[in-house]
């Protein structure tokens, strides 16, 4: 293997942080010499995927080497040769790169392909973001980390297997503070390693391992799927990974999986499909935590039906309620992995609030948020996007009680959040807030002018800015 090929494989994590780098001010050069490998000539750029490559900076060949590399570890059938990046780099490309190497790209980059095709605007040359040094160090010991996993024997090393383990329990406590693209990008990278060393595991408890791998990946990317605006693939994702619990009987990732399931499914308005999720897993779910949250998504599909469900969703509030009461011993994935599979007291209020918002019934839905802010108020930023999607819930809950004034001071802390971290979960409330507030207040001029801003904001969204897929 080449010395590039080798360069390629330690810094390709490096362009999954891409978003640190720094980009020069608007005398940047385009590229010369890119069949022989040369660095870039003087001149302008004329897609902002030349001025990337510059500043990482690579020579063609080994961007070429760096893209074919990325497409055999996601599985996708595409090469690129120095030819068509040429083509690609003189900028006016009429037809689009393929879909394959479209996802290629994004997974480089975190940029769509007409991103990454169009001029650099002044605003990307003049931002001012450095690769840190932890993104160095970390790069380099990740590289370090999976050359040892693939050189380790003919099976699975218990070191390998930790690694793994310990990189999903990462991602899981870190999921409400990373970008949800970025949080694919690293899960995938994950499940992809799990699949190659099942290739080679020979002992059954390996094997066991490596599925317990794969399913919380599967599962990670069905949450990242589902807030970038895509719950058909999250519901694919989330099946995935309920057949890897079933295989290893791992039975709380079984249930998380199925109420992400269920979750999709009203999302999508299925609300009876999504019943029938939720009660065939409470038939099987450990008791404690994930019972828990199991009550309470069936509490929320159960208010898709309006006010002749009351007390059903009261029912089921109703045993969260008891269930979280019960002594039991602490769930192996809700307690103990935590993070973003976890259901605590304030996630549980947190969903009650959303759940009584579908209802119609504000004063219910008003108390349950505000529970859940009180209890969010000692978490400090781990849990900051969770708190806005409450303070949604506020908004809606007070459209629905006539408070009006009350509207206002819930959104306050929404708006400052940037596009990429306007994920479904929050657009999807605040956009509730928009239609309650049409329907209830349409000729009144403050109503319509939050209703405006709400417009605005999910427009800018980071769900809005994904190109139309069969999974939205």
């Amino acid at each position: 293997m080449s010395w590039h090929c080798h360069l390629s494989v330690v810094l390709l994590p490096l362009l999954r942080c891409m978003d640190y780098l720094t980009y020069p001010s608007d005398t940047v050069t385009p590229a010369v010499g890119w069949i022989t490998g040369d660095r870039m000539g003087s001149g302008r750029h004329r897609t902002l995927l030349g001025l990337l490559i510059e500043q990482h900076p690579w020579t063609h060949q080994e961007f070429v080497s760096v893209f074919n590399t990325t497409a055999q570890e996601l599985g996708e059938s595409i090469s690129l040769s120095p030819r068509q990046l040429a083509r690609w780099l003189a900028g006016g490309v009429v037809s689009g790169p393929m879909p394959a190497a479209r996802r290629v790209l994004r997974h480089l980059f975190g940029r769509t392909a007409e991103e990454l095709l169009a001029p650099p605007s002044a605003a990307v040359r003049g931002s001012d973001r450095r690769i840190s040094e932890r993104d160095w160090v970390m790069a380099a010991a990740h590289q370090s980390r999976d050359h040892a996993m693939d050189s380790t024997s003919i099976d699975v090393s218990a070191a390998a297997l930790e690694n793994m383990y310990d990189d999903i329990v990462r991602l899981a406590r870190d999921y409400h503070s990373t970008p949800p693209a970025k949080l694919l990008s690293e899960a995938l990278r994950i499940r992809n390693s799990a699949y190659r060393l099942l290739e080679q595991a020979r002992r059954p408890a390996r094997i066991s391992d490596l599925y317990w791998i794969a399913g919380h990946a599967c599962a990670l990317m069905a949450s990242a799927s589902f807030d970038l605006g895509y719950p058909n693939a999250a519901e694919d994702q989330a099946r995935a990974a309920h057949a890897y619990a079933e295989l290893i009987a791992f039975s709380p990732l079984a249930a998380w999986c199925r109420g992400l399931q269920a979750e999709a499914a009203y999302w999508t308005g299925a609300p009876r499909r999504a019943l029938g999720l939720v009660n065939a897993a409470l038939d099987r779910a450990p008791q404690g935590t994930p019972r828990v949250r199991l009550y309470s998504i069936k509490a929320r599909a159960l208010a898709y039906f309006g006010d002749g469900a009351a007390s059903e969703v009261a029912d089921a509030v109703q045993c969260a309620t008891a269930e979280r009461e019960e002594e039991s011993r602490p769930d192996r994935l809700h307690d103990e992995v935590g993070g973003h599979f976890s259901f605590d007291s304030a996630r549980q209020a947190r969903c009650e609030a959303t759940t009584y918002v579908q209802l119609g019934d504000g004063r219910s839905a008003e108390r349950a948020a505000e529970r859940a802010i009180s209890l969010y108020r000692s978490t400090g930023d781990s849990w900051r996007l969770i708190n806005l999607e409450v303070h949604a819930d506020l908004a809606a809950a007070r459209v629905l009680s006539g408070q009006l004034d009350g509207v206002e001071e819930a959104l306050t802390n929404i708006w400052p959040v940037p596009p990429e971290e306007r994920r479904e979960g929050l657009t999807h409330r605040v956009q509730q807030v928009g239609k309650l507030l049409t329907s209830r207040y349409r000729d009144v001029a403050t109503a319509s002018s939050l209703a405006d801003q709400i417009d605005d904001f999910v427009a800018a969204s980071v769900v809005k800015a994904l190109p139309n897929g069969s999974g939205r």
